[in-house]
């Protein structure tokens, strides 16, 4: 069953994907967040890409299904952008994984599990994800800095 409900979300993200494409939403995107980003410092870019993958971890829950529907935008973006596509997936990761038992959507059935309101769990929580998401960003820096690339 597990199974089945992670290929059902991975399959509507990519219908969702596909619709994007089929009604050029994906270009009007990529171009408006190009036409914001532009001139930009590249630290201050990816700080916002950061942010965005951050909050929208929030909306979809899925990993894969997030990589579906992002990585069509931040591949153009960063070519657009003249940023590394490793320091854009690297990005993308830390975005995704920081978060995932912070936001409700995947902490609420382990939380429920162990008794623990969500209220609770933000309270105890909260200082430890902000020192993990500003330890991220720094070395989504010091990748950008050291022009991380694959061997």
């Amino acid at each position: 069953m597990r199974v089945f409900a992670a290929a059902f979300t991975v399959r509507l993200a990519q219908s969702v994907a596909v619709l994007m494409n089929q009604v050029c939403i994906m270009d009007t995107i990529v171009h408006g967040m190009a036409v914001l980003l532009e001139n930009r410092s590249a630290l201050l870019e990816l700080l916002i890409i950061f942010v965005f993958v951050t909050l929208f971890n929030f909306l979809v829950v899925s990993g894969s299904g997030k990589a579906v529907i992002i990585m069509p935008i931040l591949q153009p973006l960063g070519k657009i952008l003249n940023i590394n596509q490793q320091v854009l997936v690297l990005t993308y990761q830390y975005g995704d994984g920081i978060t995932k038992s912070f936001w409700p959507g995947s902490s609420l059935v382990q939380l429920f599990m162990c008794g623990v309101d969500y209220g609770s769990w933000l309270r105890f929580c909260w200082k430890i994800y902000l020192s993990f998401i500003v330890s991220a960003f720094i070395l989504i820096m010091i990748a950008h800095g050291i022009g991380y690339r694959p061997f």
